[in-house]
């Protein structure tokens, strides 16, 4: 048994970065956003956010699946775990989308002082939809 708060049906996707590093357990999370409409319905969307910890020491960091990452217990941790960049095109054509994703991860002072392998990461992908 862990006390700290059970997300039962997260869609940490959409709401704590597109790289999904993240749940909402043990989640201190900042995000500034915008989004844009260009002509031919096109948009372009930017999204920072920002991720500590409330209980870096007592608590874990957990992902989108709900599994524990990294759980310190030094009580000389930083609770700043890091922030991530997504920036999303998508080109609507008729009943058919494309969308282009890209995101970088920038780890914080919680992943130096852990002496944690990662330090950044990258994500990329693209994807059609078809709508009916």
């Amino acid at each position: 048994m862990h006390h700290t708060f059970d997300n039962l049906y997260p869609l940490n996707h959409a709401f704590y970065g597109s790289m999904d590093l993240f749940a909402l357990q043990n989640l201190r999370n900042v995000e500034l956003s915008l989004d844009v409409v260009l002509p031919h319905r096109a948009r372009v969307r930017v999204a920072y956010q920002h991720f500590a910890l409330p209980e870096p020491v007592t608590d874990a960091w957990y992902n989108a699946a709900a599994g524990a990452v990294y759980l310190a217990g030094d009580p000389g941790i930083s609770s700043v775990v890091g922030s991530e960049v997504d920036v999303t095109v998508r080109l609507p054509v008729w009943h058919v989308a494309m969308e282009a994703g890209y995101s970088h991860f920038f780890g914080g002072a919680y992943l130096d002082d852990a002496a944690f392998a990662l330090r950044s990461a990258d994500f990329l992908y693209l994807q059609t939809m078809v709508g009916f």
